[in-house]
């Protein structure tokens, strides 16, 4: 049996995680796709739509998927969407996500099902009209832009260029190595999915 690609979403509130969401599943449409949602409270992807799509959601809020907290929720999730015949699952994590021991967690998953993941990495959404501002809350930042393997700097129709030299400085001073792309309103391109 193939293996399902695995991609972690992550990203401040409101730097266009859902925007980015929505635009993969339109894109991949022609594929068998699976979604976990983890935000605090916040509107998610209409569950009715996507289930109107035959696209398998799970919901778990109240907190973060990799605190320990909900981690065996999280753990649980992925098993039981092990049995789904999708080929992609996309995890959007809730903007205070440290995604940094989540191949721990694929570890447990592996008792549960098998190993059944190939994870593709962690996406990092950023609002490119707040990132400096944001940048300041180092905590959250090393948490997920230093653990990430895509950077995507969102809004950059609302920047100038000016602005988005200094958004790609500050992403390299915190992660020299991830892939940086630019997008407006989440509709990044996904050709690094595809490969």
């Amino acid at each position: 049996m193939e293996k399902k690609k695995l991609f972690v979403l992550t990203g401040f509130l409101g730097a266009g995680k859902t925007s980015f969401l929505q635009h993969v599943l339109e894109a991949f449409s022609d594929k068998k796709l699976a979604v976990i949602q983890n935000e605090f409270g916040k509107i998610g992807i209409d569950g009715s739509i996507l289930q109107r799509q035959g696209i398998p959601i799970k919901e778990i809020n109240r907190g973060s998927i990799f605190c320990s907290c909900l981690q065996l929720s999280f753990v649980e999730a992925l098993a039981e969407l092990a049995k789904s015949d999708a080929e992609f699952l996309f995890v959007e994590s809730s903007g205070l996500a440290d995604p940094s021991n989540i191949m721990d967690i694929l570890e447990s998953v592996k008792l549960l099902a098998g190993d059944v993941y190939d994870f593709q990495g962690v996406i990092c959404l950023i609002d490119g009209v707040h990132f400096p501002k944001q940048v300041k809350d180092t905590e959250t930042v090393d948490r997920q832009l230093k653990h990430c393997d895509v950077a995507i700097i969102n809004k950059i129709d609302l920047i100038s260029g000016e602005q988005y030299k200094k958004v790609i400085s500050l992403v390299r001073e915190v992660n020299p190595h991830c892939l940086i792309l630019h997008c407006e309103n989440g509709r990044a391109d996904l050709s690094f999915i595809r490969e």
